[in-house]
């Protein structure tokens, strides 16, 4: 049972609502990160939990003690050190941050927010690799975005590439957008066309960005041992992508693949 509850939480300041119908449990002893960027939310929510606002709507629910501050020295030099201790101590905990890379290391789980609004609630490994929301999908890392279309043959088209699309779900001309992560995408000889404009040694792994035909600017992560070189024309297939069509996300492709780089290293 969860020892802490947010159910419905809202609060507003003249017409902006800075949190808007959060819901979300934490369990006994875990430690939950609130993530986004400045202004979603994240601050309001936790000083709604200490008692330092009041909700206009909504209830909470606490049964343990809240930890509200961190030691800024801590936060950098000792974030392990601190997940053990709360381990140990098995504290339920909140956690607030706009540093990815804090949350991604100290929590059990995160909760994203954006403008207000919980986007997701899950595991880090999960946040990266299922992204449910196209927020989170950009957010969370490195993220190529792709403006797609359903085609009459059940599949999908973005830029020079045409991709399966399981159980040719949208009708003909459905506007998408298709999210690839930089490890995903993989030079393969049948590939689509693309040119490379920059090579960026990043000491444990190489940053390669690329140009293709009716495509946003690509990031794709490599080896550092892979050669490539400024204008020299290659050709990529994708490995995994997500597809963002309303409300829907749909995974085509995979498994995904392993990244040569931390999920919250972002170029």
């Amino acid at each position: 049972m969860a020892r802490l509850s947010l159910l419905h939480l809202t609060k507003t300041f003249g017409a902006q609502a800075a949190v808007h119908d959060v819901t979300l449990a934490v369990r006994d002893g875990e430690l939950m990160c609130l993530l986004g960027p400045s202004g979603c939310g994240k601050t309001t929510t936790l000083r709604m939990i200490g008692g330092f606002a009041l909700p206009d709507a909504g209830d909470i629910q606490i049964d343990d003690q809240s930890v509200v501050n961190l030691d800024a020295r801590l936060r950098v030099h000792m974030r392990e050190e601190v997940k053990q201790l709360q381990r140990k101590v098995g504290i339920t905990t909140v956690f607030v941050t706009h540093d990815q890379e804090e949350a991604l290391t100290i929590a059990d789980r995160i909760a994203v927010m954006n403008e207000g609004i919980l986007q997701q609630v899950d595991t880090p490994d999960a946040l990266y690799a299922r992204p449910q929301t196209l927020f989170v999908a950009d957010f969370i890392g490195t993220m190529n975005l792709m403006a797609a279309r359903a085609d009459a043959g059940r599949g999908l088209t973005a830029g020079p590439w045409r991709l399966a699309l399981p159980g040719g779900r949208w009708p003909e001309g459905a506007e998408a957008t298709l999210a690839v992560r930089p490890e995903d995408l993989v030079p393969d000889p049948q590939g689509a066309p693309a040119r490379v404009r920059r090579v960026i040694n990043l000491g444990h792994y190489l940053l390669v960005l690329l140009d293709g035909p009716g495509v946003p600017s690509l990031r794709m992560f490599t080896e550092k041992g892979a050669s490539f070189s400024e204008g020299q024309e290659v050709r990529l297939r994708i490995a995994r992508g997500l597809v963002f069509c309303g409300p829907e996300v749909v995974e085509i492709g995979g498994p995904m693949r392993p990244s040569v780089v931390a999920p919250t290293d972002r170029a």
